[in-house]
């Protein structure tokens, strides 16, 4: 059976209107989400601060909202800044430092830090079964994009007369294709790493604990640094660019004990006490009872 080129060209836009429609639907990165709805300071990639506020992940940007109104130099009152997803090549870092984070916030991110860092064995098969999904899908498109690259190329005549058509889904395939599962990096999430950051031009190394990553983003939490505007370095998580950051060094994986259990570590501390004091004062109650 042959197919004629306008059957072709419908059946490559069918199939490049589905992984639109399906990236879109995914488009909002992991790492970002993690920040959504904390305080923020994004930092461009020539050391100035683009926007500080609460950050608010959409599919097409983000919003960061202002804890208040601010006057421009023109007059204007303004309550938020948007940064279009086409704008995100001007990100150095984006910034969540503890001391800004709420005690709700704190216990919100420490929450997800232990599911993160203690799995459960039903999360550790979830996570398993996505990187299982996103290395096919890593594949599949790659041999898509290289399939479409050699036709186009080859100017088939079958191609050539929608051939602007066939860019266009090569385009989004492109677009598409990223190591969203990394296997040199994934048993290591948990662990002290040591990470290289261009910054100016020049490489700096940074160390903290890996939280996650994603084919655009790297997550780190508890880096020690200084912010922009600042002189002394400050406890902050961090999300960087891939582009930006690679990691260089892992070490061990971080104690069971941290950040998550020193509550209940307190508070089991608090009720040894009383047990003790309960016992203490049981021992002294025949000594009363005889002398009356």
């Amino acid at each position: 059976m042959e197919f004629d080129s306008l059957t072709i060209t419908i059946i490559l836009v069918l199939a490049a209107i589905i992984i639109g429609i399906i990236s879109r639907k995914r488009s909002k990165d992991r790492c970002l989400l993690d920040f959504d709805k904390s305080p923020v300071t994004i930092e461009k990639i020539d050391g100035t601060v683009l926007a500080k506020g609460v950050l608010k992940v959409k599919t097409t940007g983000m919003i960061i909202n202002f804890p208040k109104t601010i006057k421009t130099h023109s007059g204007f009152l303004i309550s938020s800044y948007l940064l279009y997803k086409y704008e995100f090549d001007l990100i150095q870092a984006i910034i969540r430092p503890h001391e800004e984070l709420s005690e709700k916030g704190l216990s919100k991110r420490n929450n997800k830090l232990r599911k993160t860092y203690r799995p459960s064995l039903f999360r550790k098969i979830i996570r398993k079964i996505r990187n299982l999904f996103n290395a096919l899908k890593d594949s599949f498109l790659e041999i898509m994009n290289i399939s479409l690259s050699y036709l186009t190329a080859r100017k088939t005549a079958l191609l050539t007369p929608h051939d602007k058509y066939v860019r266009k889904l090569n385009n989004n395939l492109l677009e598409s294709v990223g190591m969203s599962h990394e296997p040199l990096i994934e048993p290591f999430i948990g662990h002290y790493v040591v990470f290289e950051l261009i910054k100016s031009k020049e490489k700096i190394k940074l160390s903290g604990v890996l939280k996650d990553y994603t084919k655009d983003y790297i997550e780190i939490t508890d880096v020690k640094y200084t912010m922009p505007e600042e002189k002394e370095p400050q406890m902050v998580d961090m999300i960087v660019p891939q582009k930006l950051a690679v990691i260089r060094h892992f070490s061990g994986k971080i104690p069971y004990n941290f950040p998550f259990l020193k509550e209940i570590r307190t508070f089991a501390l608090k009720i040894n006490k009383v047990e003790r004091n309960k016992e203490k004062n049981s021992k002294q109650i025949p000594t009363h009872s005889k002398s009356d």
